[in-house]
């Protein structure tokens, strides 16, 4: 009962998370839908001060909502842990086969082309509100090792306008607009309690609309800092249908109709949204076309964070903790006094660790941040060719999720495995972007990056037989 009367006045003393700036806007439906109707229209660009207040930090704040999560996180872990033993990640192979097979699977949304136009996916931009602490695409204002004032978002753009002009069909493979990493604030840690009191650790499901709400206002929050972003592909890939949206597990809620409506708005056109793309070609003996390609963000194949238990474990592990370190996953900084960061790997004596990853694992390396890594890639090979057996051919799987580019990896065997690829991140390195192109059936990854005299370099990444990834000559 203690734990009642805390929560009721602990929400009652609270204000609203993610508060408008202007007092006249109110979190009420029509105040939002005429705050997007003057995003879209462009009405705030040169805005003198934000629209949305800048979040101030509050140890009493953060303090208590690490504790009211608490119960949320060890529910996490356990249900994790199950999936993980349970293998129900595993499901997603038997999907990608009925996929590939031509057939129709229940509550998957798919997107098929043709193999001889050519293609480039990003994915992981993590998208955040204006001035928000972990919006790293926009700015690093926490990190001053770059001497020159090139952020990762402008060299996106300027590889944006070069893949455009040679019109190449733009796919974003998931996680571009972050709805999971969220702001603390103690209405949100009071209403988390109110919902676990009644549903115990089950509150995470019953919140649902408070959270949606939430969301719908970071979206917006997004919208206004990516405006100039959101024009340039809408006027550019949108416009000329060669843009394909996957989802991943920081943005599936564009997935609901009131969400996918914003976004459409926000495109002046009405895209839709897949969980999976297809790139189909011509079997190996020149007969009927089969899928070449298959293309996702990747938490399909994740046990902490695949669609069917993502908001009780995944989803939770981020709005409980990711705002206190760096967001939705490690950071890589240029470089860390003049050594380390990825500027370190990126030549041919060190290059990037090109080997399949085990899961669940930490993984550091001299120069390089701490990461947790969640998604096994290990049995990848394994189980795709198990899965395609009897198939006319054995498709490429490109996803994103790890936030690690791979290609050609190292696998347990000792051998390469060209049946993978990842897209690495486009938000999560200072002054470089990862992707991969497709071009005439044939998948490369790529690294675009500031060089030392701020020039904008792209670079073609090649493996080598000892499980590294590096410039290739």
């Amino acid at each position: 009962m203690k734990s009642l009367l805390f929560c009721l006045v602990l929400y009652s003393l609270t204000a609203s998370n993610y508060a408008l700036a202007c007092s006249e806007h109110e979190l009420s439906k029509s105040a939002l839908d005429q705050m997007l109707d003057d995003i879209v229209a462009g009405n705030y660009q040169g805005h003198i001060g934000p629209i949305f207040k800048k979040p101030k930090e509050s140890v009493m704040r953060n303090l208590v909502w690490r504790v009211s999560h608490v119960d949320d996180m060890l529910f996490g872990v356990t249900i994790g842990m199950g999936s993980w033993a349970l293998g129900l990640n595993k499901r997603a192979y038997k999907d990608i086969r009925d996929l590939a097979d031509g057939k129709e699977v229940k509550k998957i949304h798919t997107w098929r082309g043709d193999v001889k136009r050519k293609y480039v996916f990003f994915s992981d931009h993590h998208y955040l509100g204006f001035a928000k602490k972990h919006d790293y695409f926009r700015t690093w204002e926490q990190n001053t090792s770059a001497s020159n004032k090139i952020e990762s978002l402008d060299i996106y753009k300027h590889a944006l306008n070069n893949y455009n002009d040679k019109e190449y069909t733009l796919v974003e493979l998931g996680d571009v607009e972050d709805l999971v990493t969220i702001e603390p604030t103690l209405k949100g840690a009071a209403i988390d309690q109110l919902f676990d009191f009644f549903a115990m650790p089950l509150g995470e499901i019953f919140d649902e609309k408070f959270e949606d709400k939430n969301k719908q206002i970071q979206l917006l929050d997004i919208f206004y800092n990516y405006w100039d972003l959101y024009d340039q592909v809408g006027k550019t890939f949108v416009a000329n249908d060669r843009f394909v949206k996957v989802l991943g597990n920081h943005d599936a809620a564009l997935k609901k109709p009131k969400f996918l409506k914003m976004l459409r708005k926000m495109y002046h056109k009405d895209i839709d949204v897949y969980d999976y793309a297809i790139i189909e070609g011509p079997n190996p003996d020149g007969s009927s076309k089969y899928a070449k390609f298959i293309s996702a963000h990747g938490h399909q194949f994740d046990p902490w964070t695949n669609p069917r238990i993502a908001k009780l474990v995944g989803e939770a592990f981020t709005q409980s903790e990711a705002w206190f370190g760096n967001g939705a996953d490690r950071i890589w900084p240029k470089s860390e006094g003049g050594s380390g960061g990825w500027k370190a790997f990126m030549n041919k004596e060190v290059g990037f660790d090109n080997r399949l990853a085990l899961a669940p694992s930490m993984k550091k390396e001299k120069g390089e941040m701490a990461k947790f890594r969640h998604m096994g890639e290990m049995n990848i090979e394994r189980r795709m060719n198990k899965t395609f057996q009897g198939a006319p051919q054995i498709p490429t799987l490109i996803l994103g999720h790890t936030h690690e580019p791979k290609i050609g990896a190292l696998a347990k065997n000792g051998k390469q495995f060209n049946g993978y690829v990842n897209t690495g991140a486009t938000g999560h390195y200072e002054q470089l972007i990862w992707c991969v192109e497709v071009v005439d059936g044939t998948a490369s990854v790529w690294a675009w990056y500031v060089d030392n005299h701020g020039k904008i370099i792209k670079q073609k990444m090649q493996a080598t037989k000892d499980g590294r990834l590096i410039p290739e000559a």
